[in-house]
């Protein structure tokens, strides 16, 4: 067998780097596109590998709607579009992740690199059609693909109010999912129904 490393460098301008430790309490909690469409085309992908393997003669047909979420998995696409904008038009973030690790964990890691609080709305999550679908058809909650799926390739940061108002005027794909609060607030989730999930940021991975 044959191991190959490789190593990735580069370099940034003083200053221009965005960190995920550097939101300030008020700050507005956004991100970009739809979450859990990578998960929920893991899901597709592993029901039909079992499939197959059990039935090598036969196919399936997959609704076509289906498909962006299989790709999404197979073929993610990083928002460097987004990325672009923010840079044209100044709109500098306070904070910044990708959601390759998923949201809850992302949350997670930015509260406690950045010792403060986050308050979340479970209904503000952004989540496609075809997640919830997939989601109904697997017997599984979608909310739980978007808290906990990640590969999506999305974007998790704040802004200050006046900076997220200028960026609504030039990025239609962002949601505002709640604020940053102080660390005393902890991470506390919304549920639909209005109950307060408290997430135990020592226990956390």
């Amino acid at each position: 067998s044959s191991v190959i490393a490789i190593t990735a460098l580069g370099s940034l301008t003083s200053g221009s780097q965005i960190l995920k430790t550097t939101a300030k309490s008020g700050d507005a909690l956004c991100v970009s596109g739809t979450l859990g469409e990578a998960y929920a085309g893991l899901k597709i992908l592993l029901r039909e590998k079992k499939f197959w393997m059990d039935h090598p003669n036969e196919t399936t047909n997959l609704p076509s709607e289906w498909k962006s979420c299989i790709a999404t998995q197979l073929v993610p696409k990083a928002r460097i579009d987004i990325l672009s904008v923010m840079r044209e038009k100044s709109l500098r973030p306070t904070a910044m992740a990708d959601l390759s690790k998923g949201l809850l964990n992302e949350l997670v890691e930015m509260c406690k690199l950045g010792n403060h609080g986050a308050y979340v709305y479970e209904a503000a999550l952004p989540i496609s059609e075809q997640t919830q679908d997939v989601a109904i058809e697997m017997n599984e909650q979608a909310i739980a693909y978007a808290l906990q799926g990640g590969e999506d390739y999305q974007l998790l940061f704040t802004m200050d109010q006046e900076t997220l108002d200028r960026a609504f005027e030039h990025i239609k794909d962002i949601t505002v999912i709640g604020m940053i609060r102080p660390a005393s607030e902890g991470l506390q989730l919304q549920k639909f129904n209005g109950d307060v999930w408290t997430v135990d940021l020592h226990q956390a991975v």
